[in-house]
């Protein structure tokens, strides 16, 4: 019989479980190298449409790596235009739920750039359907998307509000903005994204 403190002690397996689960949850908020959209491909250079308005955009955002690549312009049956605006990436105030948003994103969209569509009426006037900010700051937790029309007369800038890319014609205070000048590319949001579907498929 064997004595009392010889007698070997279960494992304790539960707490090999506990790390698997905790390092499983942790995994997405871990830095992925996930690939970068390429859709500049051979698209035309084009002359901003008429009224197309300066964008602003907050120094840290820029020196963050999240600079505008290039505003897509489509031509619309009705009159007016379609800008898409392609920003390399968008980065949440807190890292470790920004690592998870991006490979959100990459499962959801295929790609970690930003795209943010705004219209071009024929009147001038600038749509912002789902791409408003309204009065949100910059470091928001959870960014809020509105809808907004800016008439003709307060186009002329908008101004990045929020680190999602939701826009305004009113820039915040306390931002240092800087003005931002890229090329217009032809193209419009669906063949944008079916570019990236088709580069990465599901």
């Amino acid at each position: 019989m064997a004595e009392p403190n010889s007698i070997p002690k279960p494992k304790r397996r539960w707490r090999r479980y506990l790390v698997l689960a905790v390092a499983l949850l942790a995994a997405p908020c871990l830095p992925w190298p996930l690939p970068r959209a390429e859709l500049e491909g051979q698209r035309p250079a084009l002359a901003p449409p008429a009224g197309a308005p300066e964008i602003w955009i907050p120094r840290q955002d820029l020196e963050g790596g999240n600079e505008l690549r290039a505003i897509f312009v489509h031509e619309l049956p009705e009159g007016g235009h379609e800008l898409t605006l392609w920003f390399r990436d968008e980065d949440h105030p807190w890292a470790p739920i920004d690592n998870a948003y991006d490979l959100y994103r990459w499962l959801r969209w295929s790609r970690v750039d930003d795209l943010e569509t705004v219209t071009l009426t024929p009147a001038r006037d600038l749509a912002l359907p789902g791409t408003a900010a309204r009065e949100q700051p910059f470091d928001v937790f959870w960014a809020e998307h509105h809808t907004a029309l800016i008439g003709r007369g307060g186009a002329d800038r908008l101004y990045v509000r929020t680190w999602n890319h939701l826009l305004s014609n009113e820039p915040q205070a306390g931002i240092d903005y800087q003005p931002v000048k890229v090329q217009f590319l032809k193209g419009s949001r669906a063949e944008l994204e079916a570019e990236v579907q088709a580069a990465w498929p599901d």
